[in-house]
């Protein structure tokens, strides 16, 4: 199972994959390139630098650049799942 998919026009902007419009509204001046980032149900065991807090309708999530996580508990503390983006967003 390929655990990445390549994301085009997407910015590299503080290790977060962000869209140009993003990044520009952000004052970046990424240069655009291909980048691998984590597919849905990946698991990852500490959430990237720069990760916000954001509540949808009641359920917490973080959200690192277009990436969304939840957190979960796994056998040894927390995990993070990139679901997919919240309804409601």
């Amino acid at each position: 199972m390929n655990a990445a998919r390549i994301i085009l026009g997407a910015m590299l902007v503080g290790g977060m994959a962000m869209s140009a419009a993003d990044a520009a509204a952000c004052g970046h001046g990424a240069m655009a390139m291909p980048m691998a980032v984590p597919a849905v149900g990946v698991t990852v065991g500490v959430l990237p630098p720069g990760f916000i807090s954001v509540t949808v309708n009641g359920v917490a999530f973080f959200r690192a650049g277009t990436i969304w996580y939840q957190q979960f508990q796994g056998p040894a503390g927390p995990v993070y799942q990139v679901v997919p983006v919240p309804h409601g967003m």
